[in-house]
């Protein structure tokens, strides 16, 4: 992976350069850590860049938590500034993906949306009522005046996702907070090969939850395309579960401790008496990992 097209990807969905030129990022505490650490490997000398924790609450957007974030000096900033990175207010302003990003390898594309979709994109969960996955994909949203420069920045990345190997259609909506907006979604395919071919695909290390999720994802999609969806593998280290996981999976599945503790340990010789409902056993497994 190209870490700088990565990095550039995530500054342009969770990051900002203010109007005085100073960078930074914002996320979780673990995740930009690791976001950190690459900037010191590429740069060296990023300044301070002390992540600080913040109460959020904007009644507007209806956001209330955590946020955790921190800048970089000015060097590092100028760096991004010269590779394309908009300053101020993405929201309000044109832009398009730099041309080295858009005649770039293949590798540099998807470090690019990689990195954007560590910052934009959905996590891998599961509908309730079947335990379907529900679609990955990314959201992005502008002011609506800008509507005509957001559709041809939306073709560019359109182009850049069919690169990397990734089928999708679009949805748009118009919204309204202290503008009107236009929001525009990337939905993936939802097909189960679809969705491991994502997560085989995108490195989203600088958002750790949904690079955990992706990685069990991947594990189970492994199984479920090579040896069915109701084969458990019990070789496979997404199957080992704590007591208080296999307590839950119990209460979720109906299935008794002592029955679950016997799948997962391997006890029964015959493959068919290893089988398990997938409905009622391994789709339960994304609610505890």
């Amino acid at each position: 992976m190209n870490k700088f097209a990565m990095l550039f990807g995530f500054m342009y969905g969770d990051g900002w350069i203010d109007i005085h030129k100073h960078g930074g990022f914002s996320g979780d505490k673990e995740s930009l850590q690791i976001a950190k650490n690459d900037l010191i490997e590429l740069f060296g000398d990023i300044g301070k860049a002390k992540i600080r924790t913040q109460k959020m609450i904007s009644p507007k957007y209806k956001i209330i938590g955590t946020t955790s974030q921190f800048a970089v000096n000015s060097n590092v900033s100028k760096a991004f500034i010269e590779a394309g990175m908009p300053i101020g207010k993405k929201v309000e302003q044109e832009w398009l993906i730099p041309n080295w990003i858009m005649n770039g390898s293949q590798d540099v594309q998807q470090s690019f949306l990689s990195g954007l979709y560590a910052a934009e994109g959905f996590t891998p969960i599961t509908k309730c009522e079947d335990r379907s996955f529900k679609p990955l994909g990314l959201l992005l949203t502008k002011r609506l005046i800008l509507r005509n420069n957001f559709e041809q920045m939306m073709n560019q990345l359109g182009n850049i996702i069919s690169n990397v190997g990734i089928n999708y259609s679009v949805a748009r909506r118009l919204t309204h907070t202290c503008s009107d907006n236009i929001e525009i979604r990337f939905n993936f395919k939802n097909s189960l090969q679809n969705i491991y071919n994502t997560t085989q695909l995108l490195d989203i290390r600088y958002c750790v939850k949904k690079h955990r999720s992706f990685s069990f994802v991947s594990s189970y999609l492994f199984e479920v395309l090579n040896y069915g969806s109701s084969i458990i593998n019990t070789n496979n280290p997404i199957y080992k579960l704590t007591e208080q996981q296999i307590q839950y999976l119990s209460e979720q599945s109906g299935i008794s401790i002592n029955r679950i503790n016997q799948y997962l340990n391997g006890e029964f010789s015959k493959q068919s008496s290893r089988r398990i409902p997938y409905t009622e056993f391994v789709s339960n497994l994304l609610f505890i990992k």
